[in-house]
């Protein structure tokens, strides 16, 4: 295997890890001040106005940022196309979200009343119709970082700045008695924020390309590329946000809130793999064009062991401690969302043994089958969620969600094995995945039993030294290879 490309995602990996720390610790101090001080209600109809952003924001960015990326990646190095995709880029982006601003704008009572019976929400989205150009043109922003490999940049907007901002917000705003509708405009300045700082840094890494006259437009390619991943993006975000909406349809803002403190840590289980995914497609979509397929295969399959080997210690001490993660971060009022959160820490961690699939048909350009398949999965996750939310209420929506997941990866995995011979298991997966889960569990219940009674702030010291115990163990018993201490090696050149 080419140490380059792995290492260079190794490299990349370890400064993702700094930002997706301080990302999600910064996030999670946003959601455990906001939830504890404004109550499941009012958390809900945040967390309704987010999902409703979320859908149409994927929308008007017409999938760009995917097309942005993977452009870049493939003509890395040459100037004048790297210029013409960037400027081709944000010339549509901005268009197309102007007119979904002003239809947000225009449509925000409707969607209120549809999935809510509070007002408050439509003030919500109307104010979120006023940031969403920005909100898209910084996606775009995004898109050129990781497509231009300066991840870390992609870290200083993405997952520094903007949660710093929105927390420093929210407490201000809290702080002096404007509840609800400071949290709101603390969430709405922390994406101008963010726009302003990506703006200033991407204008200052196309200047070095001055020299540069814009030739042909990239957009009809960019567009052409793109298309398919509008409606999968949009399908996706749809898969991803449509339990949350339908039990604003189906039951109350209330229970919204209480669901939407099983998601965020149920998504914790996904670090491991979201260290790697901004820098997987540059470095597969070069070896694509090169035509390396056999070493894709084989960065894939050594992904596939780190992100197992990665996620399951944390899998199993959230699953064991739920209820005592949720009283302690979130309060006593939201322990409804037990067995919600389980059962997509469940569903998390199966779909983690497939990796990330969807980003290859990405580096493959098969855009237009996955646009198939997320179709057939968001079907599938849409009767679920009227079926079961109706008859078990938010466990039923979670059931729903990871049932959805679960065949969504299934049919993407299919076409890829039959075309490419990309496998999921053969005899080392299978010998490192024992490894995994033997020393996972034998080392996590033994400390259970030294630890008994955990709760609160003894929590973080269980989790820590569950960590250092397990990595030990699993490196001692041959879980950890040279050619994996060879790659980390690389974080320190």
């Amino acid at each position: 295997m080419s140490k380059s490309s792995l290492d260079w995602i190794v490299r990349g990996a370890f400064f993702i890890f700094i930002g997706l720390f301080f990302s999600k610790l910064l996030n999670f101090a946003f959601r455990t001040i906001v939830a504890r001080w404004l109550g499941p209600a009012d958390y809900g109809i945040l967390s309704l106005g987010i999902a409703v952003f979320s859908i149409v924001g994927m929308v008007a960015s017409l999938g760009l940022e995917h097309g942005v990326e993977r452009y870049l990646g493939y003509f890395y190095g040459q100037k004048k196309e790297m210029k013409n995709i960037i400027f081709s880029g944000l010339k549509i982006a901005l268009i197309s979200s102007l007119i979904f601003a002003v239809l947000l704008f225009l449509f925000s009572s409707q969607l209120s009343s549809l999935i809510s019976s509070n007002g408050t929400l439509k003030y919500f989205l109307l104010i979120l119709a006023l940031v969403l150009p920005f909100w898209v043109l910084t996606e775009l922003f995004m898109a050129v970082f990781r497509g231009t490999k300066k991840i870390e940049h992609y870290i200083t907007v993405r997952q520094i700045v903007e949660p710093g901002v929105k927390v420093l917000l929210a407490v201000a705003f809290l702080y002096y008695g404007y509840s609800l509708f400071g949290v709101m405009w603390a969430y709405v300045l922390s994406y101008f924020v963010s726009f302003l700082v990506g703006m200033l840094i991407v204008w200052k890494l196309i200047s070095k390309y001055k020299d540069q006259n814009l030739g042909k437009s990239f957009g009809k390619k960019l567009l052409t590329f793109s298309w398919p991943l509008l409606f999968m993006g949009a399908l996706f975000t749809c898969m991803t946000w449509i339990d949350t909406l339908m039990i604003g349809y189906f039951l109350t803002e209330e229970l919204v809130g209480v669901y939407n403190v099983a998601i965020p840590l149920a998504a914790l289980l996904v670090i491991p793999v979201n260290l790697f995914k901004g820098l997987f497609i540059p470095v597969v979509s070069k070896l694509y064009a090169e035509k390396k397929f056999k070493e894709i295969k084989k960065v894939y399959k050594k992904l596939l062991t780190w992100f197992v080997s990665l996620t399951f210690p944390l899998f199993m001490f959230m699953f064991y401690y739920t209820g005592e993660l949720i009283v302690f971060l979130f309060g006593v009022d939201y322990i409804g969302a037990l067995w919600p959160m389980r059962i997509l820490l469940l569903g998390t961690m199966v779909v983690t043994f497939f990796g990330v699939l969807g980003l290859l048909y990405n580096s493959f350009a098969m855009t237009k089958l996955k646009l198939v398949i997320s179709f057939i999965a968001t079907g599938i996750g849409v009767v679920l969620n009227i079926v079961f939310i109706q008859s078990y209420g938010i466990t039923g929506a979670a059931l729903a969600t990871a049932f959805s997941f679960l065949v969504f990866n299934i049919l993407l995995f299919v076409p890829l094995f039959r075309k490419f011979r990309i496998s999921l298991l053969d005899f080392d997966l299978v010998k490192q995945y024992l490894k995994v889960i033997i020393v996972g569990v034998l080392s996590f219940f033994a400390l259970v039993w030294i630890f008994g009674s955990v709760e609160k702030y003894s929590l973080i010291l269980f989790a820590l030294v569950y960590g250092f115990v397990y990595l030990l163990f699993l490196f001692l018993f041959g879980g950890i290879s040279k050619e994996d201490m060879k790659s980390f090696k690389s974080f320190r050149r």
